[in-house]
């Protein structure tokens, strides 16, 4: 397992929004974990899509075109 800082952007999603490179920032400054982008839409059983923990908001899991999704939040990329 390396230790160098990486970033990975898959597919052809543009990626904008007025708080993006605060975001962009706070991500670097973790020191484990991962940034998951998502964007909510209203058929997500045709994306992949993440669920959260209602705790703490963080992603607990993401599947691929889930027949019952758990959430709306289709994952980037």
């Amino acid at each position: 397992m390396g230790t160098d800082s990486c970033a990975l952007v898959l597919g052809d999603n543009i990626f904008y929004g007025a708080d993006l490179p605060k975001i962009c920032r706070d991500a670097i400054k973790q020191e484990s974990g991962a940034t998951v982008f998502a964007y909510y839409v209203k058929d997500p059983e045709r994306y992949g899509v993440v669920s959260f923990n209602p705790s703490t908001g963080l992603a607990t899991n993401i599947v691929e075109k889930p027949v019952k999704p758990l959430s709306n939040w289709a994952v980037t990329g």
